[in-house]
C-alpha cells in the first residue's frame, strides 16, 4: 500500500465532507492540535481515538504533507516516522 495513492489509512481526499464529522470540529480547545507543548499534544490525540473519521483525517495529513499539527491521531513527528518507515519499505 501506498500513501501516495491513499490506500494506506482509507478515506478519499478529494471528497472533505468527513470534516463535517471530526471531533475536532466542535472542541473547545481547537489550538491544542497545533502545540507544541506534550500535555496539549496529548490531549489532541485523546480526541483524535474517539473520533468517528480518524482515519480519512490521517490520510488528508498525509496526501497534502501536513507539517504541523496532530491530524488522525499522530502527532507531525509521528508522520515522518511513518513516511520514513515506508520509504525504507521501498527501498528494500
Amino acid at each position: 500500500m501506498s500513501l501516495a495513492t491513499g490506500s494506506t489509512f482509507g478515506g478519499n481526499v478529494e471528497d472533505e465532507d468527513w470534516r463535517f464529522a471530526a471531533k475536532c470540529k466542535n472542541t473547545a480547545a481547537p489550538d491544542i492540535f497545533y502545540s507544541y507543548d506534550a500535555v496539549d499534544i496529548r490531549k489532541a490525540k485523546q480526541e483524535c481515538n474517539a473520533c468517528p473519521v480518524r482515519s480519512e483525517c490521517l490520510n488528508f495529513a498525509f496526501k497534502t504533507l501536513q507539517d504541523f499539527g496532530v491530524w488522525g491521531g499522530l502527532s507531525a513527528r509521528e508522520r515522518r516516522k511513518v513516511k520514513r518507515k515506508q520509504l525504507q519499505g521501498r527501498l528494500l
